[in-house]
């Protein structure tokens, strides 16, 4: 009896490994890029203190905007793996077995059907977009970033939310969800939020759901306390004297350059994206969803109805959370001109796929009983309708969903084996030459569209980067500075052909040292470093 009860996870365990090992094997060194260059940062600065003194943006608390506590991870694998760029490649094939393992427990859980549970636990670590969808780019399934290994982890959460619905053990589901907040605090944020809202639509205003959603939500924060004392107690975010309630319009400019999707157009373009772009990717699922509630509606047992009743409820609050959030920020900006509280695109209505893609597993393992049935008794059109609804929605996601990852795949395989040195991010002489040759407190002046990894690389400070947006924009002094900063260098480093704004430009804001695009001459001094791929180096005397 035991045996046969651990058979199905042995089995979902050898699948999922041997799968694991098949993308470890496509994966490639990871470049950092993106959250990656600001965790590396961080691991740069705790490590050195005199690192960046002279750098106008890494003063006071700005250079802790990025910290969770998953980077001391970071720093201690580092260690084996000797780059963070090789933690994160192995991060990858780890994430995978974890987020199949995690959802097959889940799936499982509801199914009973060890095939189709895993079927679909592999076709959602595909098909969630921001969850592990980007993660399946060229060169390979290798961009992993600090969000993917929390987010693997989610389906645990939510298995606890259903199977500890209305019961006292329910706070265990929020206290988990705030543990993995630590490694990724937004992901837990909107969770959370998703799910004391399904409390409040499932169980109505009332004495009882107020006091479990109370106890619910501080259970989330007991789980993410570490990182609030980290944040907001031991480094509070830095205001610089010039954070307000009310910001000017420059401001707004300068934050909708830094962070675009928080404009009132960046906004719209995300939802048109997500809805009709992209519809293929969730309007299938949702009709997944329906259908299979309403094939459900006449089984009222103890193990249908309450399930259906708590998806409702979590559909309902995911729709709720991801939309008046996007509202009243809006509002808040554009009529009371107030910055936005939580500088996030609608991340939140992501999580509704868990929940899509458990109604798929469900209607998988529901629909085909039925079909054999109808079979034997030979009513056609319910035959026909039934197959028809499921191929089409199971073609669609393949077609519209599969091709373009099958084809990146298959440009890996015909290559052979990647270049291990492909993401290898400061590969490059000149940061090498850098780190050797000028003095630890230096400022250098850089085009940083073309060297965005310049300051992880050379481990010295910068006039202007383009990263540099987010972690400042607290203080409105010094996101207005960046701003400023940056429409500068880069109008300099774009139109510029004789190199006399660029020296105009460094000595303005105390720079020591230009990087030149192409070798463009500097009038007056003279190159102390050239290369074929990195230009020249010139030194401000």
């Amino acid at each position: 009896m035991l045996s046969r009860n651990i058979k199905p996870y042995g089995i979902a365990i050898v699948a999922f490994l041997v799968l694991a090992i098949i993308i470890n094997y496509l994966a490639v060194t990871n470049t950092l890029a993106h959250d990656k260059l600001n965790v590396e940062l961080f691991l740069l600065k705790s490590g050195n203190q005199n690192l960046f003194s002279n750098d106008a943006f890494l003063q006071g608390n700005a250079w802790h905007f990025f910290y969770v506590p998953f980077v001391e991870f970071m720093r201690f694998a580092n260690q084996f793996t000797g780059s963070s760029e090789e933690t994160w490649r192995l991060l990858v094939p780890i994430t995978f077995f974890l987020f199949w393992f995690a959802m097959f427990i889940f799936l499982y859980h509801f199914t009973r059907r060890t095939f189709i549970s895993i079927t679909i636990a592999i076709l959602s670590s595909i098909y969630i977009p921001e969850v592990l969808h980007e993660t399946w780019g060229i060169p390979g399934p290798s961009m992993i970033m600090y969000r993917h290994p929390a987010l693997a982890l989610l389906p645990f959460s939510f298995l606890l939310f259903f199977k500890y619905f209305k019961t006292p053990r329910l706070p265990f589901a929020f206290f988990l969800t705030g543990l993995i907040g630590i490694i990724h605090p937004v992901s837990a944020l909107w969770l959370t939020l998703i799910f004391l809202g399904a409390l409040f639509f499932n169980g109505g205003f009332n004495g009882k759901t107020i006091k479990q959603i109370f106890l619910c939500g501080l259970a989330s924060i007991i789980g993410v306390s570490p990182f609030l004392f980290w944040h907001f107690i031991l480094f509070p975010p830095d205001a610089g004297g010039g954070l307000t309630l009310s910001a000017s319009p420059i401001y707004f400019e300068a934050f909708w350059t830094s962070q675009s999707h928080m404009s009132p157009v960046g906004m719209a373009t995300l939802y048109q994206r997500l809805f009709v772009e992209k519809w293929y990717t969730i309007w299938p699922l949702i009709l997944v969803f329906w259908l299979t509630l309403r094939l459900r509606k006449k089984k009222t047992d103890e193990t249908t109805e309450p399930a259906d009743s708590i998806s409702r409820s979590l559909v309902i609050s995911t729709f709720a959370v991801t939309f008046s959030i996007s509202i009243i920020q809006q509002i808040l900006q554009i009529a009371f001109k107030i910055p936005p509280l939580l500088m996030e695109e609608p991340r939140a209505f992501k999580f509704i796929y868990f929940i899509l893609y458990l109604y798929l597993a469900i209607l998988l393992t529901e629909a085909w009983p039925r079909i054999h049935k109808n079979l034997l008794f030979k009513r056609k059109k319910t035959i026909w309708a039934a197959i028809s609804v499921t191929t089409v929605l199971l073609a669609g996601i393949i077609i519209f969903m599969a091709s373009d990852k099958i084809s990146r795949i298959s440009s890996l395989v015909e290559r052979g084996r990647n270049d291990p040195e492909i993401g290898n991010t400061c590969r490059n002489p000149m940061y090498g030459w850098m780190r050797k040759n000028t003095p630890l407190e230096s400022i250098f002046l850089i085009d940083p569209n073309r060297y965005p990894p310049f300051r992880i690389c050379a481990q010295r400070g910068v006039v202007y980067h383009y990263r540099d947006g987010a972690a400042v924009a607290p203080s409105s002094n010094m996101l207005i500075e960046w701003f400023l900063r940056k429409q500068a260098v880069e109008a300099a480093y774009e139109k510029n052909k004789d190199g006399q704004e660029i020296f105009e430009l460094a000595v303005q804001y105390k720079a020591n040292y230009i990087v030149s695009e192409k070798c463009v001459a500097i009038p007056g001094l003279e190159t102390i470093y050239s290369d074929s791929e990195f230009d020249c180096v010139y030194k401000i005397k």
